[in-house]
C-alpha cells in the first residue's frame, strides 16, 4: 500500500474509531455503576449521523446491554408508545410480560383511540394517593431501526421518553450513546403477570375471538403451512390415528391469516400461545425461505424451533431427535412391454417426451 493511500485510510477512518473507543469507555464507564435510570449525558452522548448508524450496531453486536435494575412503578395512567409493532401483534404481548413493572395483571390497557402504537395501562387509584413522584407515565418499546429520512423524528421521540425498551442488545448500546434512556428486554427475564390476566388466559376468549380450542399437551405444535406434502402425510396420520406415535403432532396451518381486528384478539393469542409454551413438547414455527428470524420466539417458555418448508411429519420427527434424514429408494425390475411405434433419427435430439400411466399419488 503506498503512503498517500495509508495516510488517506487513517484520514478516513480514524474519526470513527476514536469515537467508537471513546462511546466504549464511557458505556463501560456506565454500565459498571448503572443504578436507576441514569443515562448517559453531556460529552459521552455523541452526536451521529443516522448514515453511521448500521455501522455502529455492527461493532456493538457482541456488547453486553445494560439491563433495568429493580422494578418499575407506574402512574395512575401511564401511557406507552410501541416502535415496529402495534397492539394487535402477538409479539407486543409477549414481550410486555418480560418488562420489570410488578403486578401487570391488575392493569388494564386502554386503547380507544385509532392509533395501534399507542396504550396506556390503568391502574388502583387508591395505590397512588400519597405520592407520584417517582412513577413513570411516559414509557416507549422499541423493535425496530427507521429509515434514515425517519431517523431524526424516531430519535427525538425516543429522547422524549422516561424509559425505553428494546430486545435488541447493540440497539440499547447505541441508543444509550445517543442520549436515550434505553435498556434491554430481556427475553428471559421473569414473567410480570400480564398473560396471566383473563383476557389472555381464559379458554373461553380463546373460542370465541380466535376459534382455538386450548393447546394440546405432550404435543409437538407445529404452526404455519409446511407445504402439500405435510399436508398429505399428516392427513393419513389422522385417518390412522396417530395414538401409537410417541411424538403427535398439533398442526396449525392457518395462524398467519388468523384476523386479529382487536387489541382482546390480540391478548387472548397471545395468551393461548403462552399456555401453549407450558403445555407443549416442543414449538415449531414454519417460515418462508426469506424470512427473517423473529426475536419474539426468545420469550416464549418453550423449546422453539424455526422451520423452512417443505418438510413431512416423519422427517420433522427425526430432525427433532437428532436423526439423519435419508430419502427411501429401491431396485425394480424394469417391467414388460410392448413396443407398438418406433421411430428413430440420426439428429441429435433437443427434448425427450416419457408419457406414463403410472399413479404416482402415493409416492
Amino acid at each position: 500500500m503506498s503512503l498517500v493511500s495509508t495516510t488517506l485510510r487513517r484520514f478516513v477512518i480514524s474519526p470513527f474509531d476514536h469515537l467508537l473507543k471513546k462511546t466504549k469507555a464511557s458505556l463501560s464507564r456506565k454500565i459498571n455503576s448503572i443504578s436507576g435510570t441514569n443515562v448517559l449525558e453531556g460529552d459521552d452522548v455523541l452526536d451521529l449521523p443516522p448514515a453511521s448508524w448500521s455501522q455502529w450496531l455492527d461493532e456493538w453486536r457482541p456488547t453486553k446491554a445494560v439491563v433495568y435494575e429493580g422494578s418499575v412503578s407506574l402512574a395512575i395512567e401511564a401511557f406507552f408508545t410501541i416502535y415496529g409493532l402495534s397492539v394487535r401483534d402477538w409479539q407486543l404481548h409477549v414481550w410486555l410480560q418480560r418488562l420489570p413493572i410488578s403486578d401487570m395483571a391488575s392493569k388494564e390497557i386502554n386503547n380507544d383511540c385509532d392509533e395501534l402504537n399507542v396504550f396506556s395501562l390503568l391502574g388502583d387509584s387508591a395505590m397512588y394517593l400519597q405520592n407520584q413522584q417517582g412513577h413513570f407515565r411516559d414509557l416507549a418499546l422499541n423493535f425496530q431501526m427507521p429509515s434514515i429520512e425517519n431517523a431524526a423524528s424516531w430519535l427525538s421521540d425516543l429522547k422524549s421518553k422516561q424509559v425505553v425498551w428494546d430486545p435488541e442488545p447493540a440497539r440499547v448500546s447505541l441508543l444509550r450513546a445517543l442520549g436515550v434512556s434505553a435498556y434491554w428486554l430481556d427475553p428471559k427475564a421473569p414473567t410480570n403477570g400480564w398473560l396471566n390476566q383473563k383476557a389472555a388466559s381464559d379458554p373461553a376468549k380463546w373460542e370465541s375471538l380466535l376459534g382455538l380450542a386450548p393447546p394440546a399437551a405432550d404435543h409437538i405444535l407445529v404452526i404455519g403451512h409446511a407445504g402439500f406434502a405435510w399436508d398429505r402425510e399428516y392427513a393419513e396420520e389422522c385417518r390412522k390415528g396417530c395414538l401409537d406415535l410417541s411424538s403427535p403432532i398439533a398442526y396449525l396451518p392457518g395462524w398467519e391469516e388468523m384476523i386479529i381486528a382487536s387489541t382482546s384478539s390480540a391478548m387472548a393469542q397471545s395468551g393461548w400461545l403462552a399456555n401453549a409454551a407450558e403445555v407443549v413438547e416442543q414449538m415449531v414455527w414454519i417460515t418462508r425461505q426469506d424470512a427473517e428470524v423473529d426475536k419474539s420466539f426468545e420469550a416464549l417458555t418453550v423449546k422453539t424451533c424455526l422451520q423452512k418448508p417443505p418438510i413431512t411429519p416423519s422427517e420433522l420427527r427425526s430432525k427433532l431427535n437428532g436423526e439423519k434424514i435419508f430419502a427411501s429408494a429401491e431396485d425394480r425390475s424394469s417391467p414388460t412391454c410392448k413396443e407398438l411405434f418406433a421411430w428413430e433419427s440420426g439428429k441429435p435430439s433437443d427434448a425427450g417426451v416419457l408419457v406414463s400411466l403410472y399413479n404416482y399419488s402415493d409416492k
